[in-house]
């Protein structure tokens, strides 16, 4: 398990914000996706730009990486995780796992695809 203490803090600060966790959730099935698409699939209740400045946060500590998605004159990104995005959402999950309830527990065990 990745302790506190052994986190880089770019990756501690981006990790301290629930909006974040959820948009490393939502990429966690690499599928590539618009902040647009982050905002809608997650249906975030606030503006487009503080999800960029979310997604920017996460960008800045290697947890996700963006590509140049250009169409004509207009400038857009897709979002991907990066397998350290994967490794500490992983490795936070597996803690909530074993301090969880049983039940709580099973569906974070599931949804890491571990039986």
């Amino acid at each position: 398990m990745v302790r506190i203490s052994d986190t880089p803090k770019a990756v501690s600060n981006a990790l301290d914000s629930v909006t974040r966790k959820k948009i490393l959730l939502l990429l966690f099935d690499d599928e590539k996706r618009s902040a647009y698409s982050v905002k809608n699939d997650l249906n975030l209740k606030i503006s487009l730009s503080s999800v960029i400045e979310h997604l920017q946060k996460l960008e800045k500590a290697d947890l996700i990486k963006s590509e140049n998605a250009n169409k004509g004159k207009r400038i857009r990104y897709h979002y991907k995780i990066t397998n350290k995005g994967k490794k500490y959402l992983n490795e936070e999950y597996k803690f909530w796992a074993k301090e969880a309830p049983k039940e709580i527990k099973e569906s974070i065990l599931r949804f890491l695809g571990r039986p």
